[in-house]
């Protein structure tokens, strides 16, 4: 086909305008940056620090974009502002598996915090030192804490039980007393109730086995299929932010109060920093890290507490769900160009195809390029997290599952089992269990939920030694094999120093049996479950006779030895499940779970006699020694261990009236 040159020049002419308009219009692009809106859950504070460094740094900038961070609105929630297209982004809580089975399209995209930080704050002075003691109490709970109210349903404690005061987000209602309990973050409100000196306790959902996600970065489905590229930018820059933020906390501290918010104080910002570092672990999991399975591991808690369907299915949640779409979408983008291009190409001139091979041919030498960057990175990566491995300052391990067979470990392992690396290579995980169970409990739960951690557990080195550590274990691929990457903390010191000072705590000093406070701890213990199961319970209260006159006669050494001697006879003749404690002075209580009142008042007079017929003989002499029981059954107008013990005192009140050296039932 002939062309005329005139034709020709016309088209190279105009087809040349169009290039110097493209390239004019790419300039123009370059030089504005795309407005971006991420919505936070909460007031500005160092809770969103990475957010406040990716644009300090310019990181955002860097990739396009002009991100303005908005706060909680009081008029609109922040999943339905991101929703409704009024901001592109948002951080929430694992509660952000809730609204996408409410059907609201969020897609989980990072995840900052690997620990929720939601707890649950009293007072000590408030007595309450037991979960279960809520019921019936005035409380503050949020509405997004839904880690407090799996946590609360978990032990079977009803929300609707516990009488629920707005939350104002201020602990001087729990200071002032206006309320017995409240939810909590641990980065934020303690610092206030510290800095007041006001001892308080903590409730972890974590204590019952409830380990959610906390902070987590997402977007909408539609969003996200329109403008991949922009998200995976945006993503990036704000992850290289948190790393940032996390490594420079000072910094950060003083752009906040700068420029974002002046309602915390330096020294509460500082205490935030800390504890959010203690939740986003930066330096064991790299940051913005999803795992599959432990989003699987919240949707089955949810669903067990019927709080989601037991069906319910996360396809298309999870950032990660998208990669393949994208690049199929990509791919079909870009044949469609091709095909159309080429047909272009056909028609005007055969030149203008040489061109476009010729581009082509550039891009395809790029993405080489690119790859081969990559695959360096990986291998800088890889090198990298060796190092930090090899360099752990606590042992290592990598094993298969389930076979256990050890493939890795760090110098600190071998040092910790007393074996050489080449020897522990050869061993097997069980080789180091004090307790194969422990071991089968373990892989068992690791394969449930994906991860375990602060799991502690005995262990026994090559040469036989026990110690306790504290595990934390994660699924991972070793050799294109499952496996399971584990790190230990050596805690017997720690370990010995609590079950020391727990004893104290536990026991009365004098005759090692329980002291008053623990013996109500165990007896609400038994009488919560007797309420729910239905179980018969009993308590025995009482007195050793005359004892002034063993002190006034004989002196408080003697009387000292008496309340031993007393002591020894109980303990020698109950059962193991009868629990005996010192509730002052010369009284004693035994709970008795599991037990009739016939059968209470039987054992009542055993021990009666028992005591009557083993005095205690000093130096030849003989101190007599009887006591006095009061008697109280379990029965459903009880409402708690007070009740039972006030009608157990009425009893023991009653056998002293009666002459004393007998057992009076409460009637």
């Amino acid at each position: 086909m002939k062309i005329n040159s005139f034709f020709l020049f016309v088209i190279i002419l105009i087809f040349g305008n169009i290039t110097v308009v493209f390239a004019n219009d790419n300039e123009v692009a370059q030089s504005e940056l795309q407005p971006i809106t991420l919505q936070l859950q909460w007031k500005h504070q160092f809770q969103f620090a990475g957010y406040y460094a990716a644009i300090a740094k310019g990181y955002y900038q860097e990739v396009g974009l002009n991100v303005n961070i908005l706060e909680i609105s009081e008029t609109i929630k922040p999943v339905d502002n991101v929703i409704k297209e009024n901001a592109q982004f948002g951080v929430s809580t694992s509660d952000l598996l809730l609204s996408r089975a409410q059907g609201k399209p969020v897609v989980a995209l990072a995840t900052i915090y690997q620990h929720s930080p939601f707890i649950f704050l009293t007072l000590k002075s408030s007595g309450i030192d037991n979960i279960h003691q809520l019921m019936g109490k005035k409380v503050m709970i949020e509405p997004h804490a839904s880690e407090l109210f799996a946590y609360f349903e978990q032990e079977q404690i009803p929300v609707t039980k516990m009488i629920q005061i707005p939350h104002t987000f201020d602990p001087n209602a729990l200071i002032k007393e206006e309320i017995d309990g409240m939810s909590a973050y641990s980065t934020d409100e303690p610092f206030l109730l510290e800095k007041e000196g006001i001892e308080y306790q903590i409730f972890k959902p974590r204590a019952g086995g409830i380990d959610f996600y906390g902070d987590t970065l997402y977007t909408t489905e539609n969003y996200l299929k329109e403008h991949p590229e922009q998200v995976e930018t945006f993503v990036n820059a704000s992850l290289k932010g948190w790393e940032y933020a996390l490594k420079n906390k000072e910094e950060i501290i003083e752009l906040i109060l700068t420029e974002y918010s002046q309602r915390h104080s330096r020294e509460h910002l500082q205490f935030e920093a800390r504890k959010t570092q203690e939740l986003i672990l930066p330096e064991v999991v790299e940051i913005g890290y999803i795992n599959k399975g432990r989003w699987e591991y919240i949707r089955d808690t949810y669903a067990e507490l019927g709080m989601i369907p037991k069906d319910y299915s996360l396809k298309g949640f999870i950032y990660s769900d998208y990669s393949l779409e994208i690049l199929k979408n990509n791919s079909r983008i870009f044949w469609l160009s091709i095909f159309l291009g080429s047909s272009v190409f056909i028609l005007l001139i055969v030149g203008i195809v040489a061109t476009r091979f010729y581009q082509l041919n550039q891009l395809i030498l790029q993405e080489i390029k690119e790859r081969i960057a990559v695959e360096k990175e990986l291998k800088i990566l890889e090198k990298r997290y060796r190092i930090l491995a090899e360099n752990a300052p606590f042992p290592v391990i990598i094993s298969l599952i389930p076979e256990g067979n050890i493939c890795y470990s760090n110098p600190k392992a071998s040092q910790q089992l007393e074996i050489s690396q080449d020897d522990l290579l050869k061993c097997f995980t069980k080789d180091f269990y004090v307790n194969l169970e422990d071991r089968e409990k373990t892989i068992d739960i690791l394969q449930s939920q994906g991860f375990l951690e602060n799991y502690q557990l005995q262990f026994k080195t090559a040469k036989g030694k026990i110690f306790w550590a504290n595990l934390a274990v994660t699924m991972i691929e070793f050799d294109e094999k499952p496996a399971a990457f584990i790190a230990l903390i050596d805690i017997t010191e720690q370990k010995l120093l609590e079950q020391k000072l727990q004893l104290i705590a536990m026991t009365d000093e004098l005759t090692g049996v329980y002291n008053r406070r623990y013996f109500m701890i165990k007896g609400t213990e038994e009488l919560y479950r007797a309420k729910r199961y239905k179980l018969p319970f009993s308590l025995l209260m009482f007195d050793a006779d005359y004892f002034k006159n063993i002190n006034d006669n004989y002196g408080h050494d003697m009387g000292d030895k008496v309340l031993k001697h007393l002591t020894f006879l109980l303990e020698e003749n109950l059962r193991n499940i009868d629990i005996l404690g010192r509730l002052g002075g010369e009284e004693f209580g035994i709970l008795l779970p599991n037990t009739e009142p016939d059968q209470a008042m039987i054992l009542a007079q055993r021990l009666r006699q028992i005591i009557e017929e083993n005095s205690l003989t000093v130096k030849e002499q003989l101190i007599p020694l009887t006591v006095s029981i009061g008697l109280s059954s379990f029965t459903p107008d009880i409402i708690n261990l007070d009740d039972l013990l006030k009608r157990a005192d009425i009893a023991l009140y009653q056998a002293k009236e009666n002459g004393r050296n007998c057992v009076v039932k409460f009637s």
